[in-house]
């Protein structure tokens, strides 16, 4: 899926299933022009936000570390902060087990 046309009041919520608890390495495959801030949060409460240059290709960007305190069900929220939402296209997020 990809969506584009972001602006301060846009938002995206996944629901992902975590198969054991811990820490998560979250990426993001997008593309767009120029410094990009996005924020993503749990519905547990975790928060993570960053800003990176953006390039008008999609790729994977390391976002940063998120952790679970339990299996299951949980809610993700993506929200675009600042930069260029006409230009920002979210792609898709990648979880991956910190071991």
């Amino acid at each position: 899926m990809q969506v584009g046309q972001w602006n301060d009041k846009s938002r995206l919520t996944y629901e992902i299933d975590v198969a054991k608890p811990g820490y998560y390495q979250l990426d993001l495959n997008y593309a767009g022009e120029g410094r990009v801030v996005w924020k993503i949060e749990s519905s547990s409460g975790e928060l993570l936000q960053n800003q990176q240059v953006a390039a008008s290709i999609y790729n994977w960007y390391p976002w940063g570390w998120m952790k679970f305190n339990t299996a299951g069900r949980h809610k993700i929220t993506v929200s675009f902060l600042e930069g260029n939402g006409n230009k920002a296209s979210l792609c898709a997020l990648r979880f991956k087990p910190v071991e």
